[in-house]
């Protein structure tokens, strides 16, 4: 869509100048504040990327991308309660614990920099209790 369309922007910057990139009404206000430009030239503009939104939009629509933006918020969602409901509930066995830091590593860990603190020290427990009841890695 990027190469097709292009991105839903509009040039504020002078040609003779470095290109600065608009992407909201509210940013087009703050590249102009200061500049010597007319109200038909900011009106210009705004009617510019509403219609790149436009075409944006139809086109994301028509490749289906909206709708697998929706369904991924929805999945987060879920998933998220799925996470809260999960933690509510107290660990009756160490596999219960193990499946609990499971998640943690795998959610955690891509989010963050793995090999910072407290990522290595929550997988070395994770680890640890694995090891003591002899099961294979749930992260994998």
């Amino acid at each position: 869509m990027a190469r097709n369309i292009g991105f839903p922007r509009v040039l504020v910057s002078q040609p003779c100048e470095r290109p600065v990139y608009a992407t909201s009404y509210g940013d087009i206000g703050a590249q102009l504040e200061g500049t010597a430009v007319t109200e038909e030239q900011r009106q210009r503009l705004h009617s510019d990327l509403a219609a790149q939104q436009g075409r944006w939009d139809a086109a994301a629509d028509a490749t289906g991308m909206n709708e697998a933006d929706r369904n991924e918020i929805k999945a987060w969602k879920k998933s998220e309660e799925l996470a809260e409901t999960l933690f509510a509930v107290r660990a009756q066995t160490i596999f219960g614990v193990i499946i609990k830091l499971a998640l943690v590593l795998q959610t955690g860990e891509a989010q963050a920099c793995a090999d910072e603190h407290p990522w290595p020290q929550i997988r070395s427990a994770y680890d640890d209790l694995r090891s003591l009841v002899g099961i294979d890695d749930l992260t994998a």
